[in-house]
């Protein structure tokens, strides 16, 4: 733009200037200008784009003025290039602007050309659709680059020479102070980034199309691979190199009719909207995305239509599919993979791979499975052989050659004498390669286990729901909703074929195949709220009545389990009283009450609680042990004939036996697919209230909360885990309480923010219920034989030792402390400390819960100045201690590096 400018101006003005500035003879392009003349470049820019071409003596003659028609000629060439350069030149409105204005001023002497203006009109036109264009777009985006550097860890692995808890210890110890298993860390030096771009056209003032785009990569130490890709393209696991690119497309419309706010979104769907206490549906919030996508419950991915009907009617309709996440407990992949890497990746969430193969039958005599391909040499030496069908590796030998057969060791049983030939099968190439070559017209056959190869080895699954809200006109505040939420399993067999054999098929042919069944889960619910005209403490602060209802309809296999229903509801009101708000509300949630789909294992269920049936996964409380009891089990045998059958420590110790086991709290529920914020089986009361107030010059905000629930049916962990004889008809209560306050104060010239809070948990069954003790065996999920055996040789009667399997009585104490202050303009410093105290009884009438964990944090942060991008590094240290069993404790110390730009 800036180079036509300056010939438009050069053509107008600075030409008829050069004749009080002409001098000495200068450089081409003409000789009577000289090179360091102020008008040089223009003039040889002019010349350069054919605009003037001097006199045929080579001078350009700048020292006498232009005549009009010299003039015209120059703006007719001006023009011609004008339009040559156009509909995609460089030309900017004002250039045009002041070439028009020539134009205008020289009209008889163009006119006189023959010079028409029309095409220069069109690209004003042009000129204003692309200004236009380029005004109405945005760009965005959010780039986050992660480092967390190796873990500097000793954790334990015995209690007496064996593995502890198949993982879960590791698990637990090795989260942050929430004690989500999804928070923990691997081991590994890590490489990640979150990067999302959105390119936003305003194709007019009502009508906006955004292209939204997610980025994710993960670049691990070593040379493990691990992980795979969801359908949002977040990496879970994920080790070695990944990378999830996940584009959309957001329509939105202003107002359309009736409707405003139209939005029609594909893609990650981060707008679905929860129902009222989130009972039917809680949608996944930024809160729940923990960092890089390994949330409980992560975004989901499809399409949606959301918007407004009449300014009081609020909708939205999705329609998704959901990863079938799971929480790994095995180590490889079956192609032989890392998949946990360690302990420490033991229960995070994992994607299952969605190709592979099945083998159709058994191999061999009888069976489907094994198929039989001749091959001939024909005029030259056969080498190699690619056979059709994907081979099973370890099943491929020939069968015959030449006349003779050979069985699957090589060995001949019938029809000659000719040895086997030796061969190699190479399973990339899924090829035989034989050691010498096979002469010319020759004949040999390979027999082999034939693989079917699929895409989408597993069933899909969808999630199809909405909600609608209705304001009431009139009643300021009172609303009424409804919300839907479906998640259904899909298991739609599609194959073709290659000569009869299955090569391809889209889905497995059987729910068996699959091992958790397919399943299906209709939530329906209503809610409401509404406002009571009463002004406790002012304007503004009327109470508001809230409730939701909901039920649900749920198989774990539609195939062949018939679906079961139940109800659940909560009701509560919201109170303002000046500055200080609270809520209170009673939930009652019915024993089959299930929205979404139950958490999974990939990998086997670990044995110390693979009891565990229920469809969410409960929160965790700490760890129990065997120890405690074993050792007053072999008491018993202390100074008798009969010998201990197995020890605690040292020499004769059974790692299977002394073993810890997770406890957990079941009024908490969560899940890769858990749709609810409340948990099956509970009922009860839970408040909480903020007060701000001041003490001094020092603004403060306290907060109190608490909840007091308990089992509709009882449901204990010991029937569960040792069998229908110990069920208990006791229900087991949770209580919590909790304060917190926050508040900051002046130091060194800037803010020093500060918080704290104190909380205890209680976990309650008083079942003190006694049964024989006698260890047991999560290998074999049951007492153990020979301890069973030992004690029965001591007394006919049996084990001397009694226990209480339904007793629980444990506490949980919390200490959090956080402090943040600005060093410098962009550099803050911040902490945080927290501190978990477990005590009490658990299956036991006598203390053998005494654990401590802490978690430790330092951040810097560095705000980058006119920016909202920063930079920041984390110190973090983890701490276990188990005062009933010192050999569990452990430390853990890890870094991060976290790069966030924004603009």
């Amino acid at each position: 733009m800036n180079r036509l400018g300056v010939l438009i101006l050069a053509a107008g003005f600075a030409i008829g200037a050069l004749a009080m500035n002409a001098g000495s003879v200068g450089a081409t392009p003409f000789a009577d200008v000289p090179a360091n003349h102020w008008a040089y470049q223009a003039i040889q820019s002019l010349a350069a784009d054919g605009l003037i071409e001097g006199y045929p003596d080579g001078r350009f003659k700048g020292d006498r003025p232009l005549t009009r028609y010299e003039m015209a000629v120059l703006i007719a060439r001006v023009i011609a290039k004008v339009e040559t350069m156009t509909p995609t030149g460089y030309a900017s409105r004002a250039d045009l602007d002041k070439l028009q204005k020539l134009i205008d001023a020289f009209k008889d002497e163009l006119d006189a050309l023959g010079v028409r203006v029309t095409n220069l009109e069109d690209s004003l036109d042009a000129l204003d659709k692309r200004t236009r264009f380029a005004q109405s777009i945005e760009f965005h985006g959010f780039m986050q680059p992660d480092v967390t550097l190796r873990q500097r860890e000793t954790l334990p692995q015995t209690v007496s020479g064996g593995s502890v808890g198949n993982g879960i210890f590791n698990a637990f110890v090795s989260t942050d102070y929430t004690n989500a298993v999804y928070t923990q860390q691997s081991t590994m030096d890590e490489f990640r980034y979150d990067d999302k771009f959105t390119f936003v056209y305003h194709v007019t003032d009502n009508l906006t199309v955004s292209v939204p785009l997610r980025i994710t990569t993960y670049d691990a130490g070593g040379s493990e691979f691990t992980g795979t890709l969801g359908s949002s393209g977040s990496p879970y696991s994920g080790n070695g190199t990944q990378v999830g690119i996940d584009p959309g497309v957001d329509i939105t419309i202003a107002q359309t009719g009736n409707i405003s706010n139209l939005w029609i979104k594909y893609g990650i769907q981060d707008n679905m909207k929860s129902s009222r206490t989130g009972l039917t549906y809680k949608a996944p919030d930024v809160s729940d995305q923990y960092a890089f996508g390994e949330g409980p419950q992560d975004f989901e991915h499809g399409f949606s239509v959301s918007g407004t009907l009449n300014g009081l009617t609020d909708f939205q309709g999705y329609f998704t599919r959901e990863d079938d996440l799971m929480l790994t407990t095995q180590s490889t992949y079956p192609e032989g993979y890392s998949l946990s890497n360690g302990a420490n990746n033991y229960l995070t969430l994992v994607v299952p791979n969605q190709t592979g193969y099945s083998q159709n039958g058994y191999p061999g005599p009888g069976g489907t499975a094994t198929q039989t391909l001749t091959f001939g040499a024909g005029t030259g030496p056969l080498t190699m052989v690619y056979l059709g069908t994907k081979a099973l590796i370890g099943t491929v030998y020939v069968s015959a050659y030449d006349g003779t057969l050979y069985n699957s060791s090589g060995m001949i049983i019938g029809g000659g004498a000719h040895p086997a030939p030796a061969f190699i099968y190479d399973d990339a190439l899924n090829a035989v390669t034989f050691s010498t070559p096979l002469p010319a017209g020759s004949t040999v056959s390979i027999t082999f286990v034939g693989l079917t190869s699929q895409d989408y080895t597993l069933p899909q699954r969808f999630h199809v729901g909405g909600r609608v809200n209705q304001k009431i006109k009139g009643l300021p505040g009172a609303e009424i909703g409804a919300s839907l939420s479906r998640i259904f399993d899909v298991n739609d067999t599609q194959c073709s074929s290659n000569s009869g054999v299955p090569t391809l098929c889209l889905a497995q042919t059987a729910a068996p195949g699959w091992g958790f069944g397919l399943v299906s889960d209709t939530v329906f619910g209503v809610d409401a709220q509404l406002p009571i005209p009463i002004n406790l403490g002012g304007a503004g602060t009327q109470p508001v009545l809230f409730g939701e209802a909901s039920n649900s309809k749920y198989s774990p296999n539609y195939l062949s389990v018939a679906p079961v229903s139940d109800n659940a509801w909560v009701a509560g009101v919201n109170l303002s009283l000046g500055k200080a708000s609270g809520t209170i509300q009673y939930q009652a949630i019915g024993p089959n009450y299930v929205a979404g789909a139950p958490f999974q294992y990939y990998g086997s269920a670990p044995p110390t609680f693979a009891y565990w049936k229920q469809p969410y996964f409960p929160a965790f409380y700490g760890f129990a042990n065997t120890v405690v009891l074993n050792r007053q089990f072999l008491s018993q045998f202390a100074g008798s004939a009969v010998p201990a059958p197995f020890s605690v420590y040292g020499a004769g110790a059974n790692t299977t036996l002394n073993y810890d086991t997770p406890m957990f709290n079941p009024f908490i529920a969560s899940g890769p697919q858990w749709f609810s914020s409340f948990t099956p089986n509970t009922q009860g009361i839970t408040a909480n209230i903020n007060v701000p107030f001041q003490i001094g010059s020092v603004p403060m905000t306290a907060r109190l909360a608490g909840a007091h629930l308990s089992e509709q049916t009882p449901n204990s962990v010991a029937a569960m885990q040792y069998g229908s004889g110990y069920q208990s008809s006791v229900k087991e209560n949770f209580d919590r309480l909790e304060a917190a306050v926050n508040f900051s104060v002046p130091a060194f010239g800037k803010r020093l923010a500060l918080g704290g809070s104190l909380g205890w948990d209680r976990l309650y069954r008083n079942d003190p219920t006694l049964f024989q003790y006698y260890p047991f065996n999560p290998a074999t999920g049951g007492n153990d034989a020979g301890s069973v055996a030992a004690a029965l040789t001591l007394n006919p009667a049996g084990s001397q030792i009694n226990w209480s399997p339904n007793y629980i009585n444990v506490n949980h104490l919390t200490t959090n402390v956080s402090a943040a202050m600005p060093i410098t303009n962009g550099l803050t410093l911040s902490g945080l400390y927290n501190q978990q105290v477990y005590t009490g009884n658990y299956q036991s009438l006598a203390q053998n819960i005494s654990q401590k964990k802490t978690f430790s944090q330092g951040a810097i942060t560095y705000t980058i100045p006119n920016t909202p991008s920063s930079l920041t590094f984390f110190f973090r240290t983890m701490k276990y201690t188990d005062f009933a069993v010192p050999s569990y404790d452990t430390n853990i110390n890890r870094e991060d590096i976290i790069y966030a730009i924004r603009f």
